[in-house]
């Protein structure tokens, strides 16, 4: 394979490669092949597959998030595909199709984990790309019977956006939710939204909060986290309630390492799942 990468609107004809592609880069582990129908039912997105030589050698999605700010996610391109460049050169027209389009920054998340993440890391950043937030992950194995966290409604949004807008936590996210459907500024709007969803979480006295991350069942996962002491620990015990009762076997906890509360993590049960910080959130503008 020698010739120049072709990209094209994904159809449902590609399942079958997309699958192997996908099986080449994480042994079976991906996501994105149950996520395929979803995703080429959904014209808001532009969800492309790169070919070379007339064949399907990687795919890449780009999904708006908010006003002017669009996800870049879903690359996976072939080992052999990658040796020559072509997960760079999709990336490239990935962002200048967001430039075309409007967009005035890109943004992403990604794992580090194995040598295929951070090669693709390595790649982000060489391509333009500002890491926000590197963050770890905390497990808080589920408990039965303990109370669970209080819903946050609309009325408690002015509150909860002062909160988060004092918080040092902010800062240590980078001012993004490390949430890979949507690495967003948890301000006011942002919150009020993710509140109408059922995704946030507050503790005793609108003191602490939590924000859920959408479809990430069988696990129950947060994306951001602010307040401290007891309310923040109250929370994050209910949480675990929560896993229980959701029938999931722990609550994990995206966050920095230097979030200014780890040590309530571990106060309540919660266990650094990783020994190095394996997930980034990255953004370019454009």
């Amino acid at each position: 394979m020698d010739g120049e990468v072709t990209l094209r609107p994904v159809r449902a004809g590609d399942r079958e490669r997309i699958e192997a592609i996908c099986v080449e880069v994480y042994e079976g582990r991906d996501h994105v092949p149950r996520m395929l129908d979803r995703w080429l039912a959904d014209p808001s997105a532009s969800f492309q597959a790169g070919e070379l030589d007339g064949q399907v050698v990687g795919i890449q999605r780009l999904l708006p998030i908010a006003p002017g700010i669009v996800l870049y996610h879903a690359l996976r391109v072939t080992p052999e595909a990658r040796r020559q460049g072509v997960g760079r050169r999709m990336l490239q027209q990935a962002v200048s199709d967001a430039r075309r389009l409007g967009f005035r920054e890109i943004r992403l998340c990604t794992e580090v984990l194995s040598t295929t993440e951070r090669k693709a890391a390595d790649l982000f950043e060489s391509e333009g790309f500002e890491l926000l937030a590197e963050c770890a992950s905390w497990k808080g194995a589920r408990v039965e019977g303990a109370e669970l966290p209080q819903l946050g409604q609309a009325s408690d949004v002015p509150a909860l956006a002062r909160l988060v807008e004092s918080d040092p936590a902010l800062a240590a996210y980078g001012g993004v939710t490390a949430d890979w459907s949507g690495p967003l500024e948890p301000d006011a709007e942002h919150l009020a939204r993710l509140a109408g969803e059922g995704l946030v979480r507050i503790g005793p006295g609108g003191r602490s909060l939590a924000v859920l991350r959408r479809d990430w069942l069988p696990k129950l996962a947060v994306t951001f986290l602010a307040g401290a002491n007891s309310s923040l620990e109250e929370l994050l015990y209910g949480l675990r309630a929560e896993a229980d009762a959701q029938g999931v076997s722990a609550c994990w906890l995206l966050a920095p390492e230097n979030h200014p509360s780890t040590v309530s993590f571990g106060a309540v049960g919660y266990d650094l799942a990783h020994d190095e910080k394996h997930s980034r959130v990255y953004a370019r503008a454009l």
